[in-house]
């Protein structure tokens, strides 16, 4: 869950306003070569202005693209979209994982907790062969999934009780 406070934009819209009171016009007209202009339409909100004074912001046509990629070619659409998300997450020191439901997959807790290790120790042994930091990370999300699954059967064998 993330924590806004009041003044953070929520919409796409809203966060080109948001950059144009950072960035200052000047310095958006260089990130994307447009006119001062077309960049305060960009930062208008569509439900306040007339057509014609609102143009679709290029952080909204990326999500349009990103949906379309998605709905046109499945599971590897949404492995390309989630490499475009991770690109913008790693900005803010965050990680993109699939809201699947985790389903253990060993019979009990005690199963679980023993999965838990071979990723662990697989994550240590990156680490010490000082291997890619992509690889790293990767496993590490192996290894909370893994931890998850516990935490799933944990819960459903009435463990932790209030």
């Amino acid at each position: 869950m993330i924590k806004l406070d009041a003044d953070v934009p929520t919409t796409t819209w809203g966060f080109f306003k948001y950059c144009i009171d950072v960035l200052d016009i000047t310095g958006m007209a260089r990130i994307y070569r447009k006119e001062h202009s077309t960049l305060y339409k960009y930062a208008r909100d569509p439900n306040r202005f007339p057509e014609g004074e609102v143009r679709q912001d290029p952080l909204q046509r990326l999500l349009v693209q990103c949906r379309d990629v998605v709905r046109m070619d499945g599971q590897r659409g949404m492995a390309a979209v989630r490499v475009v998300a991770a690109m913008f997450a790693d900005i803010v020191e965050c990680d993109v994982s699939p809201r699947q439901a985790v389903t253990p997959d060993k019979p009990d807790v005690i199963g679980e907790c023993l999965d838990d290790y071979p990723p662990l120790v697989k994550l240590h042994e990156l680490i010490k062969a000082h291997a890619p930091k992509a690889h790293v990370e990767d496993q590490l999300r192996v290894l909370i999934r893994e931890v998850r699954e516990t935490l799933v059967a944990y819960k459903s064998e009435e463990g932790g009780h209030e």
